[in-house]
């Protein structure tokens, strides 16, 4: 044992090993296996994940589409309850989380007060990732979500196998960040920054493909996995893992939307009917690896991104790209399917684009007959994510063989229907066993204009992984529960403004009482004098004056006693 270890000294005293190779080997794992392999200098062994160890070959039949974990409004568990969320019945919309009984609310109004939340959005397992409670506080509670479910995805469509997953690339599809800390610290640079939210799975995973965060609104999601798509076509990675975020944690862009008209004043979104008003805002999160290293059951037969250009208006659809853009990914599937086609359409429930596009797609179908589903009037429209909620809708009726009702449709929007061939769109009002030989399309067009369109199909009927790429389950988070709010001072709890200024109020129950109860004189608790020095400290901190401020002309004309 002892020549042993001396033999191994000796051996590594011979190397020429570079100052900086604990950078490009960080682990020492990575360090330990290179230096057992002997080079005559580190230099001469690329590391694992090298291109030089890729094998490009690609899926006749597409990309597989794998390891899809998903966290949507109405489910408690990660891809276990789809099919309920998407049935008639299933509504997963509830008071807004920033309403507070007790304090005032009169900003918030119609669709601000309702949307669809995600259940434990506030739980992170930051010991798994070996985060520190410190750090994970500072952390935008979407990274959270975007560790666990992206790794998860992960673990569960590639196994460590050959450098196969330092060989891919992440695609995120994220636009909304509400989340402020607590308190100021190192971490406050990287908790909230959109681009750190990609590069912080990327490191954690020890992924070097290519790694972008993609905000073009309400198409985020498609067009990240458009952008995987892609990148593993023009190999630069042998897999792609592609994720969309939104949380709904501050109401500014809420009232933001209420004031421009697009939310709904009773808070449901009525796809397709004749009473649609409007969307109701949602949350949630979808990973999905793409892969063409591997046969799967589902597989992306075409994808395209194109923009509105010159519409209506900047946030209005153009039913012309629509039909443009779903007509050539027809082309690019080269589906010839007899049997009706299932489209899970954008379909916010207005008035006014849902018809567009369903007479978009009606055009681009020339004829054929084909059903649309539209899981937002279940859970809400969920913006950067809402391409993912609608994947997760389309692959879950593929695999079930099955059509999902179009909840909340009760009479049809008679604009649908103003052309006899218009009628070859069935919106199914109940659930019905559907073929899924044929192609299956999804839809996602944000207001930026950017609009995507994916064509998916089932590729084998009991499709599984081969042995050696098969990976261990999903793993199991412990999530300790962190902050999904800036905490607000005691005394500054609700905040009014107008042309004279801002007013700062907070009831004296709970927190407040707390801090003053203690406080008594002759048996009555009376407000001290520090307590209004305090009230106007925190409340030039809330109103945001980086300049020094300096209190004048203090008078306490009588004790506040408290009964």
């Amino acid at each position: 044992h002892v020549r042993s270890r001396r033999q191994r000294q000796m051996c590594i005293r011979d190397r020429n090993i570079p100052s900086t190779a604990i950078f490009d080997y960080p682990t020492p794992f990575h360090l330990l296996r290179i230096l057992k392999q002997r080079p005559q200098t580190i230099d001469d062994i690329p590391p694992p994940w090298s291109s030089s160890h890729l094998s490009h070959a690609g899926v006749e039949a597409g990309h597989a589409l794998l390891g899809s974990t998903w966290r949507f409004p109405g489910m408690q568990v990660s891809g276990k309850d789809v099919a309920n969320v998407g049935t008639a019945c299933g509504d997963a919309i509830n008071l807004a989380r920033f309403i507070r009984p007790g304090f005032n609310n009169s900003e918030l109004s119609g669709g601000c007060l309702h949307g669809g939340f995600v259940a434990w959005a506030d739980r992170f397992d930051n010991n798994f990732f070996k985060i520190s409670p410190g750090q994970a506080l500072a952390m935008d509670p979407q990274q959270r979500l975007i560790l666990e479910c992206g790794y998860a995805s992960m673990s569960t469509a590639i196994s460590n196998h050959s450098g196969h997953v330092q060989a891919s690339g992440i695609f995120l599809g994220i636009m909304n960040v509400d989340f402020k800390p607590s308190d100021s610290s190192v971490y406050d640079a990287t908790g909230r920054a959109i681009s750190i939210a990609a590069g912080r799975l990327a490191f954690h995973l020890g992924m070097q493909g290519p790694c972008m965060s993609i905000d073009t609104a309400c198409s985020s999601a498609l067009v990240a996995v458009h952008c995987a798509s892609q990148a593993v076509r023009a190999h630069e990675c042998c897999a792609a893992l592609s994720v969309a975020v939104n949380l709904v944690l501050a109401p500014s862009a809420s009232i933001a939307f209420q004031r421009a008209g697009m939310l709904s004043p009773d808070g449901r979104c009525k796809t397709f009917d004749h009473q649609a008003n409007g969307y109701v805002r949602g949350e949630g999160i979808g990973a999905q690896v793409v892969s063409s290293r591997v046969q799967g059951r589902i597989h992306l037969k075409a994808s395209l991104v194109k923009c509105d250009g010159r519409s209506a208006s900047l946030t209005a659809p153009n039913g012309n790209a629509q039909t443009d853009l779903i007509k050539e990914t027809l082309s690019l599937s080269t589906s010839t399917s007899q049997y009706a086609e299932m489209v899970e359409a954008h379909g916010t429930g207005t008035s006014l684009g849902d018809p567009i596009e369903v007479c978009a797609m009606n055009r681009a179908f020339e004829g054929q007959h084909h059903t649309l589903s539209g899981v937002k009037a279940n859970i809400g429209h969920l913006e950067s994510a809402a391409g993912m909620a609608g994947m997760a809708s389309m692959i879950t009726q593929i695999h079930q063989a099955s059509s999902f009702p179009n909840g909340k449709l009760k009479v049809v929007n008679s604009l649908l229907y103003e052309r006899p061939r218009d009628k070859q769109s069935a919106l199914p009002t109940q659930r019905y066993q559907h073929d899924t030989t044929g192609s299956s399309g999804v839809s996602s067009f944000g207001y930026s204009g950017t609009i995507a369109h994916l064509r998916m199909r089932i590729a084998m009927v009991g499709a599984s992984l081969p042995p050696s790429l098969r990976a261990p389950c999903s793993p199991r988070y412990v999530g300790r529960c962190f902050s999904l709010h800036e905490k607000m001072h005691p005394f500054v709890l609700d905040r009014f403004g107008d042309e004279q200024g801002t007013t700062f109020l907070s009831p004296l129950v709970g927190e407040v009482m707390a801090l003053v109860q203690d406080h008594l004189i002759r048996g009555k608790i009376v407000f001290p004098a520090a307590g209004y020095m305090e009230m106007a400290s925190a409340a030039v901190s809330a109103a945001g004056i980086s300049d020094a401020a300096m209190l004048e002309r203090i008078f306490f004309l009588q004790a506040m006693v408290i009964d």
